[in-house]
């Protein structure tokens, strides 16, 4: 909390009142699904030792004890990050379950932009939500909903350029199995912005000859991700899809009329409007 009250003291010094309470208006959005997920979680306990790696390398006992006694919303960022960094034991379930404690503090920590993970792609890798045996139907259909609205921040007031993919790749780590639903989102929002400028880029990353981004370089997917061929393949329907690609015309041509665009890019929304009306 004080990492995001010296944000917003930042944000409001250099950009002005308005621009602060826009801030403050998203993050209150989030901190809606922060305060649902520690209620939701609660019953969720851990004890030492975790099922994570020992070695100094990972998260030795001296340090999993020190992590135990931190109540679970004031974990420290060192620590978190270096929990989420330790190499899980063999028994995936049992590691997902520990998880389920600390997955307030985690959601918490990407909300507030708390560098708890080397790759952001990488920060839920430990859920193993496609593991039916730890999961009730309400807590996938809760995270669902989360990333759904995560994601949909993110169309308003993206974190960095190139973040959509991120958050997809983010949430197929977690074995959460929402890939179309965001990327329904994605295509709804046609006309944000940031909708556009990412969509474009993924237009730049098509090889020669070809008709759509090779999504095994677009994305992060070595082959521990889950179900990375049935992920890579979600993303390529999505982008030949005839509904996606009219959408994406249709909010190019209006953004380009009313100079939405970066001047500096705007030859690069031209070269793909032209593109999807040729394939129109």
């Amino acid at each position: 909390m004080l990492l995001y009250q010296s944000f917003i003291s930042q944000v409001e010094s250099s950009f002005g009142e308005v621009w602060c309470t826009f801030i403050k208006g998203k993050a209150t959005k989030m901190e809606k699904w922060i305060a649902e997920a520690y209620e939701l979680f609660a019953p969720y306990s851990v004890r030492f030792p975790l099922n994570i790696c020992t070695c100094n390398s990972c998260s030795p006992e001296d340090f999993q004890q020190a992590l135990l006694e931190y109540p679970l919303r004031e974990i420290p960022v060192d620590m978190l990050q270096a929990y989420l960094g330790s190499v899980p034991l063999d028994n995936g379930a049992a590691t997902a379950l520990d998880m389920k404690h600390f997955l307030p503090r985690i959601l918490q920590a990407l909300v507030n932009d708390e560098d708890v993970r080397s790759l952001d792609e990488t920060l839920l890798d430990k859920l193993c939500c496609h593991f039916p045996e730890c999961w009730t139907k309400e807590e996938i259909d809760w995270l669902k909903r989360f990333a759904a609205a995560w994601f949909d921040s993110q169309l308003t007031a993206p974190r960095y350029e190139g973040c959509l993919v991120v958050w997809l790749n983010m949430f197929q780590f977690a074995g959460l199995g929402v890939v179309d639903e965001l990327l329904a989102v994605w295509t709804e929002q046609a006309d944000k912005t940031a909708a556009l400028r990412e969509f474009v880029d993924l237009y730049l990353d098509i090889p020669y000859g070809s008709n759509e981004p090779d999504w095994y370089k677009v994305c992060y997917l070595p082959e521990h991700c889950p179900n990375r061929t049935q992920f890579a393949a979600r993303l390529s329907a999505w982008f030949a899809h005839p509904d996606t690609r009219t959408r994406f015309r249709r909010a190019l041509e209006q953004a380009l009329l009313e100079g939405k665009e970066d001047e500096n890019k705007t030859l690069s929304w031209e070269q793909c409007y032209d593109w999807l009306a040729q394939l129109n």
